[in-house]
């Protein structure tokens, strides 16, 4: 199980870096290492702080340090687009104007606005699979890996140690199992913080 789990970590490890590969002419080579700029961890324009690039080289994903900041803690977040990080002192980007309500026509009665959508739930849950953890430098941290099953439940890479896990506000909380009390943060496509510096994301 030991081999399969590092054959799957350098196989994400590859999947990562390809990625960053391809994003890289778009707009990775504005960013030096050292530079302060503003990033979002949602990517929404009234989200962003200051921070300071830590990791940028091409075979390897891009990321910064910030502060604490609102509900943000500590540490090194991966920047994972263009929308979410700007040059430091660059101006805000502003939200799209809202249509203005047609005006009604005489003798017929305004149609009814469509309802909006509900608002998806927190950090979209988690993936049904296997997760790595990843901490400074990308190092994997054998011990955090978990597997997600239906219903709420997750065991250990191994399929033993099994717990529940629940997901709140963008925070996924860990009850039972190996990863008992442990508590991921800033819950977005699938993958979170958890601990000091350590990201978990999807196989």
């Amino acid at each position: 199980m030991r081999k399969n789990l590092i054959l799957g970590a350098a196989a994400a490890t590859g999947l990562l870096a390809a990625s960053a590969a391809a994003q890289g002419d778009e707009y990775r080579a504005r960013y030096k290492v050292g530079q302060k700029v503003m990033f979002s961890i949602s990517g929404s324009p009234g989200d962003f702080q200051p921070c300071v690039v830590t990791e940028n080289h091409p075979e390897s994903v891009m990321r910064v340090r910030c502060g604490a900041f609102r509900n943000w803690s500590a540490g090194t977040y991966i920047v994972y687009g263009a929308s979410y990080i700007r040059p430091a002192g660059a101006a805000q980007p502003q939200p799209a104007p809202v249509n203005p309500k047609p005006p009604r026509t005489a003798g017929k009665p305004a149609a009814p606005r469509p309802a909006a959508p509900a608002p998806a739930a927190a950090g979209g849950g988690l993936k049904v699979g296997e997760y790595a953890c990843y901490g400074s430098g990308g190092r994997i941290m054998i011990g955090l890996g978990f597997k997600v099953l239906a219903g709420g439940r997750y065991t250990d890479l191994e399929g033993g140690n099994a717990g529940r896990y629940s997901v709140s506000g963008g925070n996924v909380r860990f009850q039972g199992g190996h990863l008992d009390g442990q508590v991921g943060r800033n819950l977005r496509r699938g993958s979170f913080a958890i601990g000091a510096q350590a990201e978990c994301e999807p196989f």
